[in-house]
Order: structure tokens, then C-alpha cells, then sequence
């Protein structure tokens, strides 16, 4: 059984693809020798895996295991582009066709929607122009491309909840105004955000959007708006000098003594031991 700390990805190949409104999906592949990684990053499309349909949006990630086939399938008017990459989770010969199970014990998620994917894609969009430059033969590139390829499975396993399917999806019509609540909340954290504020913003009640949030991204919207506001907050006191006060307020806390509490409850220490803690001593 593969670990999930034990992972030491190799990429076989990468690039990208765009397909036209009205494909029909007739190309199908022949079953992999590899995993085969899809990230969405424009349009709406399909990935038909061996007879069982996944649909895909922009952020959506899906997995194809070695032995599978699939074909790409085309919705709506607009084309369908995807990011995809050829790997293995580790490249001793013995093991490359395994995939790793993750803490609870679950097998490597096929379907994962991203709760946000301009990382994913930042590090897609350099694998491919590192792999099509022959990064991955060798040379500085290729270590790049192995760091890139952990980071993003990394992003990958962090946002896998086991709760979305899209079959029977209750929110499936909402989902493109949940979509864009969650680019409102980027846009936003530093003001003092309601529920209320954001289901307005992308024209659904409170209630309703309360449920259809936690049913697409496993969490409630509070809580996603928390651990963004605090994302923030740490990558400012990695990258910045400022005070603990003046961190708080530009990751959306007016009360540092809250901002204090809040951060020792969901990391385990406080803001001034996590600064100590990046200090790097000669």
C-alpha cells in the first residue's frame, strides 16, 4: 500500500488541449500505462472514463488510472480546454502503477473541484512549458517539474473531501453563482463580510446559499471566509515585516485580540510563535 508521504512523483508527459463546441468525443485513448491528471481551466466538457461520465468545470480536477480509457465530451456553445498530465506517484518500477490512499484510508480521489485554482493552474501551465521543452529529460527542469507535480498533488489531496458528486447534486443549477460567490470572497476578506452579504452578492438568499455552499465546498461559508483570511494572514508573516496588529487588519481582523484567538485555535499556536518560528538562526 502506497503512503501518501511516501510519493515521489515523475512526470511521463504534460500540455493542453482545447475542443470545439459540438466534439463528439469519438477519439477515445487506449488504456494507460500511466495516471493521467485533467484540470479544467476553461468551458464545460466530460471526461468519459471507461463507460462512466464525470462532467468538468473550470477548477475541476479528475484522475484516470492506469488500465483505463476514456474520450473528452463537449457542453454547451463555448470550447472545453483542459491541462493534462501524464505521471506516476513514485518511479521505482516495482510501484509507478500504484496510487496512494490518503489518511482516512480512501483510495486517491477521481473527481475534485477546487476551492481555488489559480495555483493549480500556475503550476499546470509550467509543467507543460517545461515538459514541451524537454524539461523533463533531465537538467534543473526536470527537479522543478517533480517539486511542481508534489505541490499540486498536494492541492489536490488538501481540497478532496469525499462529499461532492455530481450525480444527484441538489445545488448543480446554483453552482456557478457558488462559483462566483467564492471569487467574491477573495475579492472581499478584509471587510467585514455576512452571509447574507455574499449570498446577495451572487443573487441567492442567505439560507439557500448557506446550504448549497457547504454542499459543494464541505464547508460553511464563514468557515472558508476564516481559513482564507488566515491563509493570508501567514503568507504576510512569511513575506513581510509587519506588525501582528497591522497583519490582522489587512487579512480582515480589526480586533487583533480576535485575530490572536481565532489563529491559536486553528493552527495550535499563537501569531508571535508562528513568526519565532520562521526565524532562521545562524
Amino acid at each position: 500500500m502506497l503512503q501518501l508521504a511516501d510519493i515521489n512523483p515523475v512526470v511521463r508527459s504534460a500540455g493542453k488541449m482545447a475542443f470545439k463546441p459540438g466534439y463528439d468525443g469519438s477519439i477515445k485513448s487506449v488504456p494507460l500505462t500511466d495516471h493521467d491528471l485533467h484540470l479544467a481551466y476553461r468551458g464545460r466538457g466530460a471526461l468519459v472514463i471507461d463507460g462512466c461520465r464525470y462532467a468538468m468545470e473550470v477548477g475541476d480536477v479528475v484522475t484516470v488510472f492506469p488500465g483505463e480509457s476514456f474520450h473528452v465530451e463537449v457542453e454547451g456553445d463555448r470550447p472545453f480546454s483542459r491541462y493534462f498530465i501524464h505521471f506516476d506517484f513514485v518511479k521505482d518500477e516495482d510501484g509507478r502503477l500504484l496510487s496512494p490512499v490518503l489518511e482516512q484510508k480512501t483510495s486517491w480521489p477521481r473527481h475534485v473541484r477546487l476551492m481555488y485554482d489559480g495555483r493549480a493552474r500556475d503550476l499546470c501551465a509550467d509543467i507543460v512549458l517545461r515538459s514541451q521543452n524537454n524539461g523533463a529529460a533531465g537538467g534543473t527542469s526536470r527537479i522543478i517539474i517533480a517539486g511542481h507535480m508534489q505541490a499540486l498533488l498536494g492541492i489536490v489531496a488538501e481540497n478532496y473531501t469525499g462529499k461532492y458528486t455530481d450525480e444527484g447534486d441538489a445545488y448543480s443549477k446554483c453552482r456557478k453563482n457558488i462559483l462566483q460567490s467564492e471569487r467574491f470572497i477573495h475579492a472581499n476578506y478584509r471587510n467585514n463580510l455576512t452571509v447574507a452579504e455574499i449570498a446577495g452578492a451572487v443573487g441567492l438568499s442567505a439560507d439557500y446559499f448557506g446550504r448549497a455552499f457547504k454542499a459543494l465546498f464541505g464547508r460553511t461559508p464563514l468557515d472558508y471566509l476564516t481559513s482564507h483570511r488566515l491563509r493570508e494572514a501567514k503568507r504576510l508573516m512569511v513575506e513581510t515585516d509587519l506588525s501582528i496588529g497591522e497583519i490582522a487588519r489587512q487579512a480582515g481582523y480589526d480586533d487583533i485580540h480576535y485575530f490572536s484567538y481565532i489563529f491559536k485555535h486553528r493552527e495550535g499556536i499563537t501569531p508571535s510563535q508562528f513568526i519565532s518560528k520562521l526565524t532562521i538562526e545562524e
